[in-house]
């Protein structure tokens, strides 16, 4: 399994070498043809990247793998993928990546778990549970567990979380806990903390394709949001006068809206079967929808700062 991922793993080490983090392509090539490029070591990439690229390069070979994943959903690969350590910044991806792994294969998810613990380790993924468990694995999977919602998943979650009160009051998740829908994403209340769920949505989406979710992305991409129902930001017009409400200018934003149409665009932009997911499905919406869809995105200046209650206004 090892053997077959790294040679997977080289053919498309170049590009990604010059992709991710634009080392000259002589040398991604020379990498590239690199055996020993299995290795942490190998002189050729470690000589080239700073170590900031070479955990973006990384990131982006793991995020690959998990692209892939739908294509061939087996045993084997979710015990691979479950072996990485998330980041902060991808946790709650891959805590909805997981939780329809972990439906998946229900009826072997303890099984599934004690695999990813035995798993060897990955040098051009990132760190793995090979090398000893970190508390963003045993919270995003605590969160996947929760998020699956079948009664292996559910055993596990809870089990978990009365063996770590740190983690149960961190996490303010249990058995009455209402569930994100991740097919109804329209709905979503309007805030920087829904518009996070998007991240887990989409981690649902790539382990799936889910043509539901993704037509429920467009719905909050193209939904119609009352002036007064936005997230209130104050624009700064005058950068020395932040104390002066008069020198402000407040504006309204719709952030998951916001982010969903960002995130569906870019997608399409870098990949063309996505675009004509996306361009099927938008077809469907009603022709107001498709309009707010395709107005460009409203821009937040770098002086713009949230409305605070107890602040200036």
């Amino acid at each position: 399994m090892k053997r077959k991922l790294m040679e997977k793993l080289r053919t498309r080490l170049g590009m990604a070498l010059v992709a991710v983090v634009g080392i000259p392509l002589a040398a991604a090539q020379d990498a590239n043809n690199d055996h020993s490029v299995v290795e942490i070591s190998a002189p050729k990439i470690t000589q080239t990247l700073t170590e900031e690229q070479f955990d973006a390069l990384k990131l982006h070979m793991q995020q690959v793998r998990m692209l892939e994943y739908v294509e061939n959903p087996s045993f084997e690969n979710a015990s691979m993928l479950l072996s990485l350590i998330p980041t902060p910044k991808n946790m709650m991806y891959r805590a909805g990546f997981f939780s329809r792994v972990l439906q998946q294969h229900e009826g072997r998810i303890r099984e599934l778990l004690e695999k990813a613990e035995k798993e060897p380790n990955y040098p051009l993924l990132g760190p793995s549970l090979s090398q000893g468990s970190q508390w963003s694995h045993r919270y995003m999977l605590c969160i996947a567990e929760w998020l699956a919602n079948t009664k292996e998943s559910n055993k596990e979650a809870f089990e978990a979380l009365d063996h770590d009160p740190t983690m149960k009051g961190y996490l303010r998740i249990g058995p009455t806990t209402e569930r994100p829908d991740f097919t109804h994403l329209e709905a979503l209340e309007n805030g920087a903390e829904e518009a996070t769920l998007l991240d887990m949505a989409w981690g649902a989406y790539d382990a799936t394709r889910d043509p539901k979710i993704l037509a429920s992305f467009l719905r909050c991409a193209s939904r119609k949001t009352p002036p007064q129902q936005g997230v209130r930001f104050w624009r700064k017009q005058n950068d020395r006068e932040r104390a002066d409400a008069s020198m402000l200018k407040e504006r309204h934003f719709d952030l998951p809206a916001m982010a969903a149409k960002w995130s569906l665009q870019s997608r399409a932009e870098q990949d063309a079967d996505f675009a004509r997911r996306v361009n099927k499905l938008l077809k469907i919406l009603a022709p107001d929808a498709q309009e707010r869809y395709k107005k460009p995105l409203p821009e937040l200046d770098s002086g713009a700062s949230q409305y605070d209650p107890n602040g200036t206004k």
